[in-house]
């Protein structure tokens, strides 16, 4: 994992909105968020290798019959596809995540801010956490988002 992310190769990563964290029964969030091996391999579900803003999502799902899939770092498939015209991505058991806001640039990609939880199908050890990878310097802009908009998720595994 922390391999993949040293090179210079571009990512897109989907940030979990804390608000999908507190929406759940305080015993399964303490369960997800108390197991930073879950927590990582969550995020790894959520990183595609690649630029990918919102006009490749919207012309890969146009394109692909209205289901566009994506291979993430934990070397599993999610989809993304328009509800109700919202784009929602969704995992191996149907998980969804709502696509909220989109198109923040970071030194590596973009990331996007996504309200629910995808979950991986199979357990995968990470090395390290993305965000934790990358100096603050670089990624200044996106440290303050991501401390805003999705503060549980973001101390949970960056502590």
């Amino acid at each position: 994992f922390a391999n993949e992310l040293s090179t210079s190769e571009m990512i897109t990563v989907f940030v979990v909105r804390d608000k999908s964290f507190t929406d759940m029964p305080e015993e399964t969030r303490d369960s997800i968020v108390g197991n930073k091996s879950l927590m990582e391999n969550m995020l790894k579900l959520n990183v595609i290798p690649g630029r990918v803003d919102s006009n490749a999502l919207f012309d890969g799902i146009q394109r692909n019959n209205g289901t566009v899939y994506y291979t993430t770092l934990s070397n599993e498939k999610i989809g993304f596809r328009k509800q109700n015209g919202k784009v929602v991505m969704f995992d191996h058991n149907n998980n969804t995540a709502i696509v909220t806001d989109t198109d923040y640039l970071h030194s590596k990609g973009y990331f996007h801010i996504v309200d629910g939880l995808l979950f991986p199908a199979k357990k995968v050890i990470a090395a390290a956490y993305i965000l934790c990878l990358f100096s603050e310097a670089k990624l200044q802009n996106l440290f303050q988002i991501a401390a805003v908009t999705c503060p549980l998720f973001y101390r949970s595994v960056c502590r």
